[in-house]
């Protein structure tokens, strides 16, 4: 592992992407500040040299290069000497980018003369984008190989030496686009700012001479060579530290394509199915695959030797039909992620329960009805029973403070019952019994009377169905949803601010507050379920800080500017609130109240 300035890096070898690798990301920020790096090194703030990290590559592999703008064969590049880049495309390919306006930049602004009098400096310059290797038409090869429409638009569009057919329109090649014209306004305006009588550079060629320089020289890079692809992932994971979403996923699309026949299209097919889950849910598309094909819950590191064990043989002996049974488990992973399973309930109110109390490991169970039982199950009846009766289990769990290790047993015990095609009642039922063996009325109430909350979005899930379940009660069947906006947007109330300076602005001066009230006050009691009621966004506003007698006044009344009724008439909480507590609501009220909430989430949950 050595330390590399970028034309020792780059001129040295071709470097290709793989297969799995994804489309070129990055933004103007991340063009910017590295130009901004490069600036000062050019006007020696930064003395240099100046390191841009690490790349990680492995030894060409043809399996994994299926989609390759162009054959190094068109230009008899011996394979030997190209490297798969694991880690570090993105960085190769915006250097790619610079140099190549910085070469453009410099032919706009320098004559002949000035130029052939800086060649040796121009032509380290070229040799980190040309190799001297040659198609028949006398062109120079690539030293970066990208893949696809980006790999034939870096190619022909920026470095000018290929006349591929390619598009502008898709991500990467707009960014390419962007990054180049980005880098070519940097340069001019840098050169306007250095160049003159009284600047850093008295002509024009001086300052290309140095600003070429500082990218060739300052800027430094480590490779680090491995000779298999695991070990370069396990490299990447070390670097990034980025709990391995990535290379979790882009290993597992390695292996689909190379499974993959020469003549069935791998990478389209891969994009296909991965267009139905979305590129950031793929980890979470193939933890629950997993999930389901071993019943066990498998690790990240571990997902790709999982993958392979699970699908290596079938997708060798049949790619068809592999891919069908891919193809078919995206579908109804994206239906449930995009809800848009069909099932009006499940869509527009379960799955967004789900996403309010944050439980992806439901996820798992929700995909493995449809998988074993067929997609038409997400319009049944006993489908929405089925996904109300995990909510309950997970909300359980989740109230009582139970380990999610929990979840996995009863989820297995499920899947198997799945695979011995047991019907999804008997599975609902099966949910239901575990519920109350593991979390029981009596547990769940307790637990619920300490309730707290941070996440407001989490709050807002429990006061809906709370605010639901006491409008019922009342005879009033028309539930609040989540909808709204503007000053009938609904918000949480705590009704003991969240922001008091003292607890006597609350209690009076003088007042005794237990000391282990005191000192947890914010956690035990401003945070408590039992401080919390929905509100709409003008009236908790008008409610703010105020005192309770004036908080009192807002429920009773509305805000001045409140134009969908006062919550004393709207919400069932703040009504209830309003005559239990007339007067004070102090941590004992807070306490009264959290238990009699208890009551209502034992008959919701």
């Amino acid at each position: 592992m050595d330390f590399k300035t970028v034309f020792a890096l780059m001129s040295s070898n071709y470097y290709a992407i793989p297969d799995y690798q994804r489309d070129y990301s990055w933004t103007d920020a991340q063009t910017s500040t590295l130009f901004e790096d490069i600036t000062a090194l050019l006007k020696e703030e930064e003395q240099g040299p100046h390191f841009l990290g690490a790349i990680v590559t492995t030894p060409y592999e043809s399996d994994s290069g299926t989609d390759k703008a162009f054959s190094p064969s068109e230009y008899s590049i011996d394979t030997t000497s190209i490297k798969h880049v694991v880690d570090g495309q993105q960085r190769l390919t915006t250097l790619a980018i610079l140099i190549k306006a910085l070469l453009d930049a410099k032919n706009d602004d320098l004559d002949s003369t000035s130029q052939a009098k800086l060649k040796f400096v121009f032509n380290q310059a070229e040799g980190c984008l040309f190799g001297g290797d040659l198609a028949e038409s006398g062109m120079p090869a690539p030293k970066l190989i990208l893949n696809g429409n980006s790999g034939r638009f870096l190619a022909s569009r920026v470095l000018e030496i290929r006349d591929d057919e390619c598009s502008g329109k898709y991500t990467g090649a707009r960014r390419m686009q962007k990054a180049y014209a980005n880098f070519k306004n940097e340069i001019e305006s840098l050169r306007d700012e250095c160049v003159g009588p009284d600047s850093q550079f008295e002509n024009v060629a001086s300052f290309y001479k140095s600003l070429v320089s500082v990218v060739m020289s300052k800027l430094n890079l480590v490779e680090i060579e491995c000779n298999t692809s695991a070990n370069a992932f396990q490299v990447f994971d070390s670097l990034n530290g980025k709990g391995l979403d990535l290379t979790a996923a882009d290993r597992i699309k390695n292996l689909f394509l190379s499974w993959c026949p020469k003549n069935k299209s791998g990478s389209q097919k891969w994009n296909s199915m991965a267009s139905e889950v979305g590129e950031d849910d793929l980890v979470r598309f193939f933890s629950c695959l997993l999930y389901y094909k071993s019943r066990k819950r498998v690790s990240k590191r571990r997902m790709p030797d999982e993958f392979k064990i699970r699908y290596k043989d079938t997708a060798i002996a049949d790619f068809d039909f592999f891919y069908k049974q891919m193809k078919s488990a995206a579908v109804i992973y994206g239906k449930l992620k995009n809800r848009k399973t069909g099932n009006k309930t499940v869509d527009s109110e379960l799955l967004l329960d789900l996403a309010d109390i944050k439980q992806e490991q439901a996820y798992v169970m929700l995909m493995a009805a449809p998988m074993a039982y067929g997609q038409d199950v997400f319009e049944r009846k006993d489908y929405v029973e089925y996904v109300k009766t995990l909510i309950n289990l997970v909300v359980r769990m989740q109230v009582c403070q139970k380990s999610t290790n929990k979840l996995d047993t009863i989820f297995a015990d499920c899947l198997v019952k799945m695979a011995d095609e047991q019907a999804i009642q008997v599975i609902t039922e099966r949910i239901r019994q575990r519920t109350l063996e593991i979390a029981d009325d009596k547990q769940f109430e307790a637990a619920f009377t300490r309730l707290t909350f941070k996440d407001t979005r989490t709050a807002s899930y429990y006061l809906r169905k709370l605010e639901n379940a006491m409008r019922k009660e009342d005879g009033n069947r028309d539930p609040v949803s989540r909808s709204g906006a503007g000053s009938s947007l609904l918000t949480v109330e705590h009704v003991i601010p969240q922001t008091l300076e003292s607890l006597e602005d609350w209690y009076g001066v003088g007042v005794s507050i237990p000391k282990e009230i005191e000192d947890q006050f914010n956690e035990q009691i401003v945070q408590s379920i039992g401080n919390m009621a929905l509100i709409y966004q003008d009236d908790n506003s008008a409610a703010g800080n105020k005192s309770y007698e004036e908080k009192l006044s807002v429920y009773k009344t509305g805000s001045s500017n409140g134009n969908v009724g006062t919550p004393y008439a709207t919400f069932a909480a703040i009504k209830e609130l309003v005559d239990d507590y007339p007067t004070v609501f102090t941590h004992k009220e807070v306490d009264a109240r959290s238990a009699k909430l208890a009551e209502y989430a034992v008959q919701i949950w």
